[in-house]
């Protein structure tokens, strides 16, 4: 049986719910965190009744005190991390061109998106410096890859891009000190809500990468941009 926790931020619909369930299957102790309390107390009902050991954890990757919070309570109940996948993202604008793209959509985004991010590493790298294998996976995007920089959507964009750095700075630190490694995966164009009915890829395509991600093993890779278990270009 697989004692692991793996925490998945943003995981109450979409590609992170879909992680969830299919990690718990696989007998990990998995956590989601969302925003809202109501989704998350549905869900507990739903996973109740399939058998699935799924705890739940109301935080907003946005707000550095419900991100604090919400490491005090992992820490109480389980005393470690084994796994943080970033999945929390949102992508809130829409028709805008370079020359009418309100900086609130970007900062919005961006506090989302890559601080969010960023707050929940510094939040439990402690935590994840308990496990023999500790790992964290960031979702990022191809439409952050320098290589692949086409027009639209820039604060979503620029957050990726960002969110990639951070993955780079973080693998530098955590990895050498702490010996936690650190990727940022893109998942494809997912059929999800925030992917659309046009996406090209199905649900379970778009997981696929995240689990190879969280059951790599300790000497796996770090500071490294992939899809679908293939290193990709930043």
């Amino acid at each position: 049986m697989n004692n692991e926790i793996v925490l998945i931020t943003g995981a109450n619909r979409g590609l992170g719910l879909a992680t969830a369930e299919a990690l718990a299957k696989q007998g990990y102790q998995v956590i989601i965190s969302a925003r809202k309390q109501q989704a998350l107390d549905e869900l507990a009902q739903r996973f109740t009744k399939a058998g699935l050991k799924i705890d739940t954890l109301l935080m907003d990757v946005a707000s550095d005190q419900s991100v604090q919070q919400a490491k005090k309570i992992i820490e109480q109940r389980y005393g470690k991390l084994d796994c943080l996948v970033n999945n929390a993202g949102v992508i809130i604008e829409s028709n805008y061109e370079f020359t009418n793209l309100p900086s609130q959509v970007i900062a919005d985004t961006f506090n989302i998106n890559t601080l969010g991010a960023i707050r929940t590493m510094q939040a439990f790298y402690k935590l994840l410096a308990k496990s023999k294998n500790p790992r964290i996976v960031n979702m990022s995007s191809g439409m952050g890859a320098i290589t692949d920089m086409n027009s639209g959507y820039m604060a979503y964009r620029i957050s990726k891009t960002a969110l990639n750095v951070a993955t780079l700075q973080g693998h530098q630190e955590l990895h050498d000190k702490y010996k936690i490694r650190v990727m940022a995966l893109c998942p494809g164009w997912v059929k999800t809500d925030m992917g659309g009915p046009n996406a090209t890829r199905e649900l379970a395509e778009g997981i696929s990468g995240i689990i190879w991600a969280v059951n790599t093993p300790a000497n796996g890779p770090s500071g490294k941009f992939f899809r679908d278990g293939v290193e990709i270009p930043w």
